[in-house]
């Protein structure tokens, strides 16, 4: 469980966090949202123990200021860049990390799982940018941490480690672990979040669950092309031709997870949301506005 009570951080007289308080119980998503500059990065480095800061962070009832070395063991974390030094390879890499952490795996094998198996020799420094965040995402798991912290994820990744990550999330979910994600975008992983935090200047704009965050925006339209043979019965549908379907409805999730379950044969997928100046706009801007 993560509860964080007031937390308050300023740089030199700036505030770059404001009061913030939301908890994370042990197995729940929370993705957090937010422009550039709301203080996503900020929040979570606190947590991490990287930052000082006013307030409360606990982690499984232990206190992070008192406790950092601690915490830092039980969280896997993905910044949005990582600075690896270039001359050293993704095994050396990796086997640094895990002796750190005093845990022995396969590194070969732990780096074919995320795309790298045929540079597990190869200095980073020929890495491109995708390839470094898949490695960054490596160390992550590597040590099977019960937290995991992903910073925008989705923002460096390439085809391939998009698709890594996805995998990755349904996994680490289907294992329990608590998982925080941060993201500018709405929609991006939202299908396998819990719960939502929504930043703007420093401040909570909201923090509850997912679905009543969609319930606050405004409908979202979604453009779905299947299989001339799938038939598909659903609400809000706008138009139809030959093969597309246009929806609107303001539980996107819900449509989403409905074509899933039933197994669609879904060719194409684009979702027209609302920008998040309009979401933010839309939950009273700097106000702090919480459901349960």
């Amino acid at each position: 469980m993560i509860v964080v009570e007031n937390l308050t951080k300023e740089f030199n007289g700036f505030t770059a966090l404001e009061d913030v308080s939301f908890r994370v119980e042990e197995g729940e998503t929370l993705l957090v949202l937010g422009p550039n500059g709301s203080g996503k990065t900020t929040l979570f480095r606190c947590i991490i123990g990287l930052l000082n800061f006013y307030g409360t962070v606990e982690i499984d009832g232990v206190d992070v200021k008192s406790n950092s070395r601690y915490v830092k063991s039980l969280i896997g974390y993905v910044p949005q860049a990582m600075g690896f030094p270039r001359g050293m390879t993704a095994r050396q890499i990796l086997r640094f990390h895990l002796d750190m952490h005093g845990v022995d795996v396969d590194e070969e094998e732990l780096l074919e799982k995320f795309g790298l198996g045929d540079v597990v020799d190869v200095e980073v420094g020929e890495f491109s940018g995708g390839m470094k965040q898949r490695l960054a995402l490596a160390l992550a798991i590597s040590h099977d941490p019960q937290i995991l912290i992903f910073d925008e994820p989705m923002a460096n990744l390439d085809y391939e480690g998009r698709r890594v990550f996805v995998k990755l999330l349904r996994e680490c979910r289907a294992r329990n672990k608590t998982i925080l994600v941060s993201s500018h975008k709405f929609s991006d992983i939202a299908i396998y979040m819990d719960k939502a935090l929504v930043l703007n200047e420093g401040k909570c704009v909201y923090s509850g669950s997912l679905e009543e965050l969609v319930k606050k925006v405004k409908a979202t339209k979604l453009y779905i092309k299947i299989g001339k043979e799938a038939e598909l019965e659903i609400d809000g549908v706008l138009e139809r031709s030959k093969d597309w379907i246009i929806v609107e409805t303001e539980d996107f999730l819900g449509v989403l997870r409905n074509l899933i379950y039933k197994n669609v044969n879904l060719k194409a997928l684009y979702v027209e949301e609302p920008s998040l100046d309009e979401l933010i706009l839309k939950l009273g801007g700097g106000e702090n506005i919480e459901n349960a």
